[in-house]
């Protein structure tokens, strides 16, 4: 099984913070770059899946895909721009499109007005930190092993690409590659429309991770 894993495109609140206060976080859109970030996202894909096709891989062979989606408004824009985009390919076939609340973003609560006052320390973002009326990573990490397990028993699919946040991709990549509290803390989260391959349950060589800036 391969697994894309991709931050939906740029959105309004990642260019204006502002838009988190004044509108619910899953009504946030795309902003209009995050459009061609979706479809970059898509040709990314493409690429690494011709990547694999060789002289025992017939180039006439279809590729059917399975996309699962977070029900957040800019992860479905970003989907819905996918598979658009994939079904333009020959041979390519977008056969499922799918919403998951368990892939949603984390739950900010409170932080968010703490990030705002400019009272955030370092202990506001570590693994086991939850913020008053949010999520912490731990907590994430609870919906992502539950997401795995059930795209493990209903994908009939090679190629699964999941849809959705910063913070929820980085502790759904730590739950697939097993790492520790300490190798989470390593990496950043993924730019917008930025895309992981993991296949065998390894991380491709072709989408590197990036170290944080406190590592």
């Amino acid at each position: 099984m391969k697994i894309f894993v991709v931050r939906h495109g740029l959105s309004k609140g990642n260019i204006d913070k502002s838009e988190y206060f004044k509108n619910p976080d899953h009504a946030i859109e795309l902003a209009e770059h995050g459009e061609t970030d979706a479809r970059e996202a898509a040709e990314k894909i493409h690429l690494l899946i011709e990547g694999f096709k060789d002289e025992e891989y017939p180039q006439s062979n279809v590729e059917y895909f399975n996309i699962i989606h977070s029900t957040y408004k800019r992860a479905t824009q970003t989907a819905n721009i996918i598979q658009d985009r994939l079904n333009e390919y020959e041979n390519y076939s977008v056969q499922t499109m799918i919403p998951s609340p368990l892939c949603i973003e984390r739950e900010w609560g409170s932080l968010r007005d703490i990030v705002e006052t400019k009272l955030k320390t370092n202990e506001h973002f570590n693994f086991y930190y939850r913020p008053l009326s949010g999520e912490s990573f731990c907590d994430v990490y609870k919906r992502a092993a539950i997401f795995q397990q059930w795209l493990l028993n209903t994908s009939k699919y090679e190629n699964n690409i999941v849809v959705a946040h910063g913070e929820f991709n980085k502790v759904y990549l730590m739950h697939l590659l097993n790492w520790d509290v300490s190798e989470f803390d390593k990496w950043r989260n993924a730019r917008n429309g930025e895309v992981f391959l993991i296949q065998d349950g390894k991380l491709s060589n072709l989408t590197p991770l990036s170290r944080s800036k406190y590592f």
